[in-house]
């Protein structure tokens, strides 16, 4: 509960994979006194009609890569090992789980046991796009019953990388990955970063999705199809300035450049595209002008981890990813979305 006293506090929960993580804020009176190389790995032009298309793997080699990956990731989970991970993953996903390594400490024991666990992807369905770098996979985490999708994709200089995973839902109730075409001798096909598949194209999903967080919707956002996770994003934005510490504060939110630039997109086999889109973003929280003087910010434990220091303003930058999926006509929908706070100043 926040009161204006020497020391004013008010608390606001944590929520990792939420788009805009909470903080705790304390404004504290001041005494005696009145802040691309990976233009889209979907690109390379497939096998010409004349030749037997290939992948980047076959199945079993592919198996073999997600088997890897499985073992050492859950080594580096365990010990929490930041070089360890760099050897499978590589891109937003290891931005994300890096962060997470950096956040332990604030993690309850629970969430601590629960992510250093080992665990499996079952049920496998490997989607291999002819002509390109990367490969996709359908999968079950062996002890829930959400279905995901992975990318794995051989990063220059540094072999295999899972650089993407999602698991679309919100947390209570899963959606379902709709069928992807295998029609090519089996393989699937990548769909370029820039072609249209009905309203868009997937390299325009990202600014469209990071409007609503800052305008609600007023100006790209309003070219998607609404879905909880477009409800979620504008209600971030209409309630950024609610709750008491409004009345110290003012928050905005800012689209940024995800810290890397790879789409990875498939054709369906209804015809529209499944794509799998970098996006992030800051959440701006600072002092209004008249407390500027006499007040400072307390910066949580996660934020502190990045900057303890007193401000009067505090910066939280997330990098996510998001899947969407485009129809042959009208506006595309976001089935997946997950972010994490990787920077705050």
């Amino acid at each position: 509960m926040t009161s204006l006293s020497c020391h004013m506090r008010g608390q606001r929960r944590l929520m990792l994979i939420a788009v805009s993580v909470s903080t705790a804020l304390a404004l504290t009176a001041c005494a005696g006194s009145d802040d691309s190389a990976e233009a889209g790995r979907a690109d390379q032009p497939s096998a010409s009609p004349s030749q037997t298309p290939k992948g980047a793997v076959t199945r079993q080699e592919a198996a073999a890569i997600v088997d890897k990956y499985e073992a050492v990731n859950s080594q580096a989970n365990a010990k929490q090992d930041e070089k360890l991970l760099g050897t499978v993953e590589g891109g937003q996903l290891l931005e994300q789980n890096t962060a997470d390594y950096e956040q332990w400490e604030t993690r309850t024991a629970k969430d601590q046991k629960r992510y250093a666990s080992p665990f499996r992807y079952i049920s496998r369905d490997y989607y291999i796009p002819a002509g390109q770098t990367w490969f996709a996979v359908k999968a079950t985490v062996d002890d829930t019953k959400a279905v995901g999708l992975l990318i794995f994709d051989q990063l220059e200089g540094l072999g295999w990388r899972n650089v993407a995973a999602l698991f679309p839902g919100d947390g209570k109730k899963h959606t379902p990955l709709p069928a992807i075409d295998t029609s090519n001798h089996g393989l699937a096909t990548a769909v370029n970063r820039t072609t249209r598949t009905g309203t868009m194209t997937p390299n325009q999903i990202s600014a469209a999705y990071e409007d609503l967080y800052a305008t609600g919707g007023q100006g790209g956002g309003r070219g998607l199809a609404p879905t909880w996770i477009t409800r979620e994003a504008t209600k971030n934005y209409k309630e950024r300035n609610s709750g008491k510490e409004a009345n110290f504060t003012e928050t905005s939110f800012e689209a940024v450049d995800p810290a890397h630039q790879a789409i990875y997109a498939l054709k369906l086999r209804d015809g529209g595209t499944l794509a799998m889109i970098p996006t992030a973003h800051t959440r701006r929280y600072e002092l209004k002008a008249e407390f500027i003087t006499n007040y400072t910010i307390t910066p949580t434990k996660v934020e502190a981890i990045y900057n303890p220091a007193k401000r009067v303003s505090v910066v939280n930058e997330f990098q996510g990813m998001a899947l969407a999926q485009l129809p042959t006509n009208g506006k595309p929908s976001l089935i997946g979305r997950e972010y994490r706070m990787v920077d705050s100043q």
